[in-house]
């Protein structure tokens, strides 16, 4: 949770035309994504619940396929300031 809080806090305080470096976006280039993906397959094995662990897949593989279009996207937007963020941040 204080991942994704995090995520969308520094997002949220950044320029809105600069790429997103600080913060959890130092470790990571999708926190939010990725904590969201954490806590559902959390709350899934919480719950001992089959149904929601594959709900939990469906949302990490869904979560996966839209951050590698935004990162297409932010390519095209961002350019080298974004190849040169992406290439220096090795986890998703």
């Amino acid at each position: 949770l204080i991942l994704y809080i995090s995520g969308i806090y520094y997002f949220a305080i950044n320029e809105p035309d600069k790429v997103v470096t600080g913060g959890v976006y130092r470790l990571f280039r999708h926190p939010v994504y990725l904590a969201f993906v954490l806590i559902v397959v959390g709350i899934s094995v919480a719950a001992e619940s089959f149904l929601l662990f594959t709900f939990s897949v469906l949302i990490a593989i869904l979560s996966f396929l839209i951050a590698k279009q935004e990162e297409k996207d932010c390519l095209l937007i961002y350019g080298n300031e974004y190849k040169n963020y992406k290439n220096s941040i090795k986890l998703p």
